[in-house]
């Protein structure tokens, strides 16, 4: 599952990147923000809320598996939700480990990666369309004080027509 979210993730990213790159505008947000959304969730989802112990068989066989109960001939697990213990002896583990995700360090890097980009991608567009607007109004003010200015003149010459008639 949390792949699936960082391929979309990255989908999106490239999407907005490309709409950032032409002018798009504010479109950009949208894959931007589907990005952010993405790499959210998958930064929120731990890799198994329930499966959070994992069992080393002789063979090498790593299984994530909710521990029971450990005796001295057999270690008891859950592999599923379904209640049902599991046992296998001890003579065929290598080793066992509680909370092993927990002792793996930072999962959540490759989250924190995405959302580092898109978060900067956002705030590019943010910049690019905030420069666009502000370009934008300015011509509008060159526009409006040019139409002022031809008005003007415009009235003076139907002045000075009507003064030769």
């Amino acid at each position: 599952m949390k792949r699936l979210l960082y391929i979309l993730s990255i989908i999106f990213l490239v999407l907005g990147l490309v709409f950032t790159i032409l002018p798009l505008g504010t479109i950009a947000f949208l894959p931007i923000g589907l990005a952010l959304f993405f790499a959210a969730i998958a930064f929120l989802i731990r890799k198994s809320s329930y499966l959070t112990d994992q069992i080393v068989t002789a063979l090498g066989d790593k299984m994530n598996c909710k521990i029971t109960e450990v005796k001295n001939d057999a270690i008891f697990f859950n592999y599923d939700k379904s209640g049902h213990n599991i046992s296998l002896p001890t003579n065929r583990v290598t080793s066992y480990t509680y909370d092993f995700y927990k002792n793996q360090g930072d999962t959540h890097k490759p989250a924190k990666i995405l959302l580092i980009i898109g978060a900067a991608l956002a705030l590019i567009v943010t910049i690019k369309v905030v420069a666009f607007e502000a370009k934008v109004s300015e011509k509008t003010e060159e526009e409006i004080q040019m139409k002022e200015q031809l008005d003007q003149e415009s009235l003076k010459a139907l002045e000075e027509l009507d003064g030769l008639e």
